[in-house]
């Protein structure tokens, strides 16, 4: 009889046994989804809370650049300018203030968002410049130039012409920037060349001017010396940016211009030193010939438009 009642209980502990171990695992997940919800509400507050302080960020940069713009308007007179708040979008403002003499400003601004977040930004001795364009047209005793070929092993600085080949010649020019640059705000700076001679079998084909990372002497430059010396540039044919300035087709003779405006406001600013500019053909087969500071005409011209310094 003991043996019976014991196999009639059996079943019915296992059933208590699977309900528990069912119960356990039930809390177990709704656990982990509780904590799951929580962690991704959490991490989308905390993108809330990135996005909200970087769009705090763009309008206290709003506000510095209005402020500078502020200033230019009284062309290097000092006076101290103060912008009140202002709403920007539909969710925030910035305001800013200068403390500045005639040539430098000290500029502060706070960008505020409506959700809370608040960023303050400021830029120390920042150069002040006239509400009014000047250009200049350099004259050529400011030019140097040369042009490097494959296989010569001596300068050819004394030739009136710059000769460019395709893979094996390359110009050289240097343009000593006159001091009222220094600083400036660079507008537009245009270089003009005069192509006399070509290879007509090859028109629509386009020159690209790089800038030169390394100094060179135009009286003694080759294609594997900047120097003519002991010195060798770092590869045959010049040191200069992979990428191009700036590139212009040229078909047949005549005057060409190159905008390098953002190579001569980076030489008058200091971002990088002036090692002037090489110039290459890159279409295949390409040859050109163009006059050079030493010619009687057809000079090199560079006209920079820009806003002068205080």
């Amino acid at each position: 009889m003991a043996r019976r009642a014991l196999r009639r209980t059996l079943p019915a502990r296992q059933r208590g046994v699977a309900l528990l171990a069912v119960s356990l695992l039930l809390v177990v997940v709704g656990a982990l989804a509780f904590m799951m919800n929580r962690q991704a509400a959490m991490a989308a507050d905390t993108v809330n809370s990135q996005y909200d302080a970087e769009r705090a960020r763009y309008l206290a940069e709003a506000g510095l650049n209005v402020a500078e713009w502020r200033d230019q308007q009284v062309s290097c007179k000092k006076s101290d300018t103060l912008v009140p708040p202002t709403r920007i979008d539909s969710r925030g403002t910035f305001s800013s203030s200068i403390n500045n003499g005639e040539k430098t400003l000290d500029i502060n601004a706070t960008g505020g968002t409506d959700a809370g977040a608040s960023v303050a930004l400021s830029r120390k001795k920042v150069v002040a410049h006239t509400n009014v364009t000047t250009t200049d047209t350099l004259a050529s005793d400011k030019g140097h130039d040369t042009f490097i070929t494959h296989g010569v092993p001596t300068s050819q600085n004394a030739l009136n012409y710059l000769e460019l080949t395709q893979g094996s010649s390359n110009v050289l020019i240097e343009i000593d920037t006159p001091g009222e640059w220094d600083k400036a705000v660079i507008v537009k700076a245009e270089l003009t060349m005069t192509l006399y001679q070509s290879n007509s079998a090859q028109p629509g084909q386009s020159v690209s001017v790089h800038r030169v990372t390394r100094g060179w002497n135009d009286k003694a430059a080759t294609w594997l010396s900047p120097t003519g010396a002991t010195s060798q540039w770092t590869k045959p044919g010049g040191d200069y940016t992979a990428g191009d300035v700036t590139a212009t087709t040229i078909n047949g003779n005549g005057n060409y211009v190159w905008d390098i405006t953002a190579l001569v406001d980076g030489w008058v600013n200091n971002r990088y030193p002036n090692n002037g500019l090489l110039m290459r053909a890159d279409g295949p087969s390409q040859q050109a010939r163009f006059y050079g500071f030493k010619s009687a005409t057809g000079k090199p011209v560079l006209s920079v438009t820009y806003y002068k310094a205080c």
